[in-house]
């Protein structure tokens, strides 16, 4: 398929509109060419409103997983997209907000700023 991205937004368009049989085939035909950060999160999206969350969440990682390699001017490109990712995985059931992770972490004795240890 030469444009992907039209793609994968008749794809979105399908989710959107109560046809998720059309969307997930379009959207796995779609994702086996494509590296758009967009199509990625309007995957995740779809997946975890079809209650796929395990799917969901891979998929939304993988996106924020390509941050950290990317150049300063594709980073502000891609930053609604990997914003999106995020709040997609916030949402998502069975997460551990970073504040209750640090809390679990200190209880369990490895937060500890010291060289002590309490074991």
């Amino acid at each position: 398929m030469i444009f992907q991205r039209a793609a994968a937004l008749l794809a979105h368009a399908y989710a959107n509109t109560g046809q998720p049989e059309k969307a997930d085939a379009l959207f796995r035909e779609v994702l086996v060419t494509s590296t758009l950060s967009e199509t990625y999160v309007n995957y995740s999206a779809f997946l975890a409103s079809q209650g796929r969350v395990a799917e969901a969440r891979d998929i939304a990682q993988k996106v924020l997983a390509r941050k950290p390699a990317m150049p300063a001017y594709q980073k502000r490109r891609e930053r609604p997209w990997c914003r999106k990712a995020a709040q997609i995985l916030k949402r998502l059931p069975g997460n551990i907000k970073p504040a209750q992770a640090r809390r679990n972490d200190d209880a369990r004795g490895f937060g500890q700023l010291s060289g002590s240890s309490s074991w």
